[in-house]
């Protein structure tokens, strides 16, 4: 089985193209056991999220957030230097999880919004608990320095997030949507020392890609190549395929399926 954690709903302006209730349909349909909701850097898709999630008895609702992370602190906000950020994925694991990643993006919006709302390391330890953190897409700090030719950098930034969320609470994301710039940094991501969550793939944005290819969406965001059928809500057995092309000969991993349940008995 499989569950996606990284998913954009309608709610991540300008990116996700999926609406609540499609994402549950078609979540019931694959027969998946829990989906989660990583809009980036807002929170506004939750209460419709649950109330949808009620319609779904079956299938365990995940709230979070793929927060942008700023290159120094917060409140820095000199152009070049802090025009950057960095992505990083939030679930929350129980109530607390919740209140402590609502206090997050607003502080990310009050006090870090610059060109993007953005916390801060600082601000992430003193909310981390009750949260489980995922290493996020190529724009993620970790996939960043690897594309840079940086891997001490990469390791001590993995480090540094296992020592913030708990080195329990911390997952290094494997995303293989067919992109050259994935399939160079993989294999270095599977020598972190960190848990690895055996995505495959991730960061959904659509539930079928050739209808959203047919429709307006392409233009209206400025349509990019590097968006593609992989992109998709996922059967498991096509997740499978990805998991056993990566060949992740390690003893050192997880999948979403044991992540989500961790999140399950924590409500």
């Amino acid at each position: 089985s499989f569950v996606h954690l990284h998913v954009h709903t309608q709610y991540s302006i300008l990116d996700g193209q999926a609406s609540i209730s499609s994402l549950f349909e078609r979540a019931k349909e694959l027969g998946m056991p829990a989906l989660a909701i990583t809009d980036h850097g807002n929170m506004y898709g939750v209460k419709e999220f649950l109330k949808v999630a009620k319609k779904y008895p079956d299938i365990k609702p995940i709230i979070g957030c793929e927060v942008y992370v700023a290159p120094r602190s917060r409140f820095d906000k000199v152009h070049g230097l802090d025009s950057d950020r960095y992505h990083l994925i939030l679930l929350c694991k129980n109530e607390h999880g919740y209140k402590n990643l609502l206090k997050l993006v607003s502080s990310a919006w009050v006090d870090g919004f610059y060109t993007k709302p953005r916390v801060d390391r600082e601000i992430l330890e003193k909310y981390s608990e009750g949260l489980i953190a995922l290493s996020a897409c190529l724009a993620g700090k970790i996939p960043r320095k690897l594309s840079a030719g940086d891997y001490a950098a990469a390791k001590q930034t993995a480090m540094e997030y296992a020592a913030i969320f708990g080195k329990d609470n911390f997952f290094i994301e494997l995303q293989n949507h067919g992109m050259i710039e994935q399939k160079q940094i993989l294999p270095q991501l599977m020598e972190m020392g960190v848990q690895l969550i055996i995505f495959g793939q991730g960061d959904q944005q659509y539930i079928d890609y050739f209808n959203w290819a047919k429709s307006q969406w392409p233009d209206q965001i400025g349509f990019s190549s590097d968006y593609n059928e992989e992109m998709a809500i996922t059967t498991s057995d096509t997740i499978t395929t990805y998991n056993n092309n990566l060949g992740t000969a390690t003893t050192n991993q997880a999948n979403s399926v044991m992540v989500a349940a961790t999140l399950a008995q924590n409500e």
